[in-house]
């Protein structure tokens, strides 16, 4: 006995299914009619063979006269029924048994067509999904009372799937277009529109385009920018830039979210200023690494950052309470994260691609530099006491790369390459510090560092870039990247093993002591101040 053969269908196929299948209902239901006219003029009519007789029609025709072709003989077509074929009875009686057979036969039809997979998923497809989020903002699409919502998760209704959108940002550096962060499906989103909303005038509505960032891991849901062109075709000109907008799916239904737009009197402007910011992914996993994130911040600052963006997902109460203290201090801006889409099985990380590129919009106008980086990760200069005075000796000078020379003027990102400090190997013992203070305590460093983009950070200049990722830059508005020479600077990684295990600490090593013996008593005394000026409870 053979085994039942599986059915396969070619993508080209299913795609064909998937376009005509509001076609599917018509067919079934012409099919239904034909088959029961047929059997209705079978069961009524008799058509008499007889009836078909030569015979003249009351018009003659005189042959000699045509000088053409002879036409053709008129045939009668009367039609005779023979009413003793027809039993009012026996007729009913097989009309109903044919509609019997006609109804099982669309309940079969019915039935298999439930079961089929791909049906299934067209139908779900047009369902829309539900959100169990609880985010009630109330919207102002008239900006009487505010002008929308910024760095808050909102759903977008009327999607069959998740659709979440987070801030709104005016880019004017090539043609003006509104991106707004989102997370959305990674493949084929459903089709949303933009409504912008302006002071004392009507809402727009434009189409709006859905581009979802390169790093996703080919997961369900991907962090996504959803994009609003200001082109209008009728004038020929660019709509100036509105001062909120909602991301809509159905027109028919009521607005679920309303953003504020960033930079929406002044558009994106380089900043003009030596600031350094710093970016990091969102915090989860109920973090609580306190002198962690206080060493973190503090020795950045020695290295001249000035700015820190964190988004919350979920973090202890004491990291809450050192964070409200250098919020205060006009240090950290701390901004929500609640995003519903489950990390590591829908999307990559928490949706880190969105909080990079938020913050890297977010920032845009405030500072020159912009750090993207982990909290067990520097960035360390070996030549400069500063890293801005490093990105200034670098501005000055032409690298070769790739066989040609590099001008300054090009740069728009520095890359730089990734060595390990395995928290594994033992600790210097020359300082007396908390466990967490790794920059101090760990010297020994992996004596292999590891290639460009592999694993590496970068500092770049955010007006010049369009998207960013986690260990490089994907798409620049303009300029590339300098891969900074490891004599000059480089990224020191404190962590474990990567791949588990202890066998990480079997590679060759080098004792680094850059950290400890240029800024370790600075740094220490830094994170003893601010320890006891947080007045948190440690």
């Amino acid at each position: 006995m053979y085994p039942p053969r599986r059915i396969v269908f070619s993508q080209r196929t299913l795609n064909l299914i998937k376009h005509d299948k509001g076609r599917l209902s018509v067919y079934l239901i012409l099919t239904f009619l034909l088959v029961f006219g047929i059997l209705v003029v079978t069961e009524l009519v008799y058509v008499d063979k007889s009836g078909y007789e030569d015979q003249k029609h009351e018009y003659d025709y005189d042959p000699s006269s045509w000088e053409t072709p002879h036409p053709l003989p008129q045939i009668s077509r009367t039609i005779k029924m023979d009413k003793s074929m027809v039993d009012g009875s026996n007729f009913r009686k097989k009309i109903l048994s044919k509609q019997v057979e006609m109804q099982q036969l669309i309940r079969d039809i019915s039935a298999t067509m439930d079961r089929n997979p791909m049906v299934q998923q067209i139908r779900a497809s047009r369902q829309q999904f539900k959100y169990t989020d609880g985010v009630n903002l109330k919207m102002d699409p008239d900006l009487t009372e505010h002008a929308g919502w910024d760095g808050v998760w909102q759903p977008v209704n009327g999607t069959s799937h998740k659709f979440y959108v987070y801030s709104a940002y005016y880019d004017n550096r090539d043609k003006p277009i509104i991106r707004v962060i989102a997370a959305t499906k990674t493949k084929k989103s459903d089709k949303v529109w933009c409504k912008l909303y302006y002071k004392d005038r009507t809402p727009i509505l434009v189409q709006a385009g859905i581009n979802t960032v390169r790093e996703n891991w080919n997961l369900q849901y991907s962090a996504a920018f959803v994009t609003c062109d200001l082109f209008n075709k009728s004038s020929d000109s660019y709509l100036e830039s509105p001062v909120s907008l909602s991301i809509v799916a159905k027109l028919n239904l009521p607005v679920s979210n309303q953003l504020s737009v960033h930079y929406h009197n002044t558009g994106i402007v380089s900043a003009n200023n030596s600031k350094i910011g710093v970016c990091v992914k969102p915090i989860h996993f109920n973090y609580n690494k306190t002198y962690q994130l206080i060493q973190f911040i503090e020795l950045n600052r020695i290295l001249g950052v000035s700015r820190f963006v964190f988004y919350n997902g979920t973090m202890s109460d004491e990291i809450s309470c050192v964070l409200k203290y250098y919020i205060n201090q006009g240090i950290v801006q701390l901004l929500p994260w609640n995003l519903n889409i489950q990390s590591q099985k829908e999307i990559r990380t928490e949706g880190l691609f969105a909080a990079l590129n938020d913050c890297l919009y977010r920032t845009m106008n405030s500072v020159q530099y912009l750090m993207l980086i982990d909290f067990d990760e520097f960035i360390i200069p070996y030549q400069d006491m500063s890293l801005l005075d490093m990105i200034n000796s670098l501005s000055k000078r032409v690298f070769i790369q790739s066989g040609k020379p590099l001008n300054p003027s090009q740069v728009s990102s520095y890359s730089f390459q990734n060595s390990f400090f395995y928290l594994q190997w033992k600790d210097d013992e020359s300082f007396n510090v908390n466990s967490e203070i790794t920059a101090i305590l760990k010297t020994k460093r992996k004596q292999k560092f590891h290639p460009p983009k592999q694993r590496s950070k970068y500092i770049c200049i955010p007006s010049a870039v369009k998207e960013a990722g986690n260990h490089f830059i994907w798409e620049f508005h303009r300029g590339r990247t300098l891969n900074v020479p490891t004599s000059i600077g480089f990224l020191h990684h404190y962590r474990v093993c990567e791949f588990g295990g202890d066998d990480c600490i079997n590679n060759g090593y080098v004792e680094d002591t850059r950290i400890p013996s240029t800024w370790g008593q600075q740094l220490i005394n830094s994170i003893n101040r601010e320890v006891d000026k947080s007045h948190c409870d440690f």
